[in-house]
């Protein structure tokens, strides 16, 4: 079982997650391309995003593509994790596997919006807005940011623009009416829960 997996990987490195570098937003995606100029390889992200390893072999530069997809893999565990908690409605233990995923992966978008979902669920108007603020921000689009940007700006009190996202997102995807209605529904629930407090 994957739990039982990330268990005994947190217990053989005694509770320490590796860190992707910044600028690896998927390492699932990773690519090498030479500059002309000068010869020299170059990783690069979905974003664009480049370092240089001038100084490695061939054989560093694919030891780390390796470990960088390895990163990619157990962050991603994490997140499916965060996805089995939130389905079984252990709110707290899903956003405790986000908070670790995101950990090692601080720029992919994917576990920011799963956590936000959890968090309007939760009623923590304040984290789901700034999860959402950071997936609207990233370069590195889902197929659904529309839906995730109409229900922040719903959650900022703005229903006009949250419309538009909202119809945006309907035009791309028009079977989904009743996963924006669940979303919208969840959303308002937040918004006026807090303003009963």
């Amino acid at each position: 079982m994957l739990q039982d997996f990330l268990d005994r990987y947190e217990s053989k490195n005694n509770g320490k997650l590796p860190v992707a570098s910044e600028t690896v937003t998927d390492s699932i995606n990773i690519r090498r391309r030479g500059k002309e100029q000068d010869g020299s390889q170059v990783y690069l992200t979905r974003t664009e995003t480049s370092f240089r390893l001038d100084s490695l072999s061939v054989e560093d530069i694919d030891r780390k593509e390796a470990e960088l997809t390895q990163i990619g893999g157990l962050s991603f565990a994490y997140f499916t994790l965060g996805r089995f908690y939130t389905e079984k409605g252990d709110l707290a233990r899903a956003v405790m596997d986000y908070d670790k995923g995101l950990a090692i992966t601080k720029s992919n978008p994917i576990g920011y919006k799963f956590r936000s979902e959890v968090r309007i669920k939760k009623g923590d108007l304040k984290g789901a807005i700034e999860d959402l603020t950071i997936v609207a921000n990233l370069p590195m689009h889902l197929p659904d940011n529309h839906l995730d940007k109409g229900i922040l700006l719903l959650l900022q009190g703005k229903d006009t623009e949250a419309q538009v996202e909202f119809d945006l997102h309907l035009l791309r995807f028009p079977t989904a009416k009743d996963n924006i209605d669940k979303r919208i529904e969840e959303a308002k629930k937040l918004l006026s829960s807090q303003k009963l407090k």
